[in-house]
């Protein structure tokens, strides 16, 4: 199971990482897709490999609409 976690300097995305978290595990989620080609080229996304997530989570970072300082998952 994939989490992943969004670090920003806004406090609203913040608490918006924890709730990713909860729901993520709660509901247990299969399906999974991969991010966007886009999003990918971001230098701040280049460095990971692995670009699995749930489409949940997916709709809730273009829900957010900020420029995340770094993503990372667990």
């Amino acid at each position: 199971m994939l989490i992943m976690m969004m670090m920003s300097t806004n406090s609203r995305t913040k608490k918006m990482t924890f709730h990713l978290q909860r729901e993520k595990i709660i509901r247990k989620k299969s399906l999974i897709l991969t991010i966007e080609e886009k999003v990918m080229k971001s230098p701040i996304v280049q460095k990971i490999k692995i670009v699995k997530v749930s489409l949940w989570v997916i709709y809730q970072m273009k829900k957010l609409k900020t420029q995340f300082q770094s993503l990372v998952v667990l």
